[in-house]
């Protein structure tokens, strides 16, 4: 009895440590995410948009701020050839293919950062008329479609000269956004899209970068330590499964998040978006 209870204890004393370095990692974890926290302002109405102070903080800006032309893929020109239809203002309404268009009255020659998860199965950027980012080729058919997903960073000067030269109009930033989702069975739509001054975006981008290094390491940290559990006492084979569960964590964050595998890889579609 006494040599049965003997053996037991080192096996309990194991199992014991592992608990305990789960809790400080998980602990550190938590104090990570409260560091590494950023400030934004949701914003959703024209007023509070047009009143932003951009130099102090980051607005959060909701697609029901954006023109949406459902059914069709605009550029630029088209918009100021005036060849568009008549606007909608949906919020999150799935579809198969639209142009966003947002104006922004923004101070002349300070850069600014435009940052978010990209629309639909694939999309196009312009700010001020400059093709700014795409991801995929948007279309109209799911021939004509190529796909391309990802979180995405531009950053421009307000009031571009070339852009403005020789027009009548207000000298407004002009954001446009086409995106085509047809090839997906819940169609796509726009996510909100933080903007703030260059130095914001790119201290926002940082901190979102080693929050997710830090997710991933002790995603990763954790599925070692449960299959050391696991190969310890080889009678109990759900460790393994939490283990393979933390590993699977682990990857899809590595996939889908801040560009850790290359934007045009197709592994982030397969494992982000099914």
């Amino acid at each position: 009895m006494t040599t049965a209870t003997t053996k037991s204890k080192p096996k309990n004393n194991h199992i014991l440590r592992i608990a305990i370095s789960l809790s400080i990692a998980f602990t550190l974890f938590l104090g990570l995410m409260f560091l590494t926290s950023y400030e934004s302002e949701y914003v959703n109405d024209r007023t509070q948009l047009d009143g932003f102070d951009f130099s102090s903080g980051l607005a959060l800006i909701s697609p029901v701020l954006f023109d949406r032309y459902n059914h069709a893929l605009y550029t630029p020109e088209d918009f100021a050839a005036g060849v568009s239809t008549t606007p909608e203002n949906v919020l999150r309404e799935h579809s198969e293919f639209s142009t966003y268009r947002l104006l922004l009255d923004l101070p002349d020659g300070v850069v600014f950062g435009l940052s978010g998860n990209s629309p639909g199965h694939s999309m196009a950027l312009w700010i001020d008329g400059t093709l700014r980012q795409t991801y995929g080729k948007p279309g109209t058919t799911a021939e004509t479609t190529e796909g391309g997903l990802n979180y995405f960073t531009v950053y421009f000067a307000a009031g571009d000269e070339r852009w403005h030269e020789g027009q009548t109009t207000s000298r407004q930033t002009e954001i446009v956004i086409q995106h085509s989702a047809v090839v997906r069975a819940d169609g796509g739509w726009l996510f909100p899209l933080y903007l703030g001054e260059a130095s914001l975006i790119e201290s926002m981008n940082s901190l979102n970068k080693l929050r997710t290094g830090s997710a991933v390491g002790i995603t990763v940290m954790a599925a070692i330590l449960l299959l050391s559990i696991f190969i310890f006492f080889n009678n109990r084979p759900h460790f393994l499964w939490f283990s393979l569960a933390c590993l699977m964590i682990a990857v899809r964050t590595t996939a889908t998040e801040f560009m850790v595998i290359p934007r045009d890889n197709k592994i982030r579609q397969y494992l982000g978006y099914p």
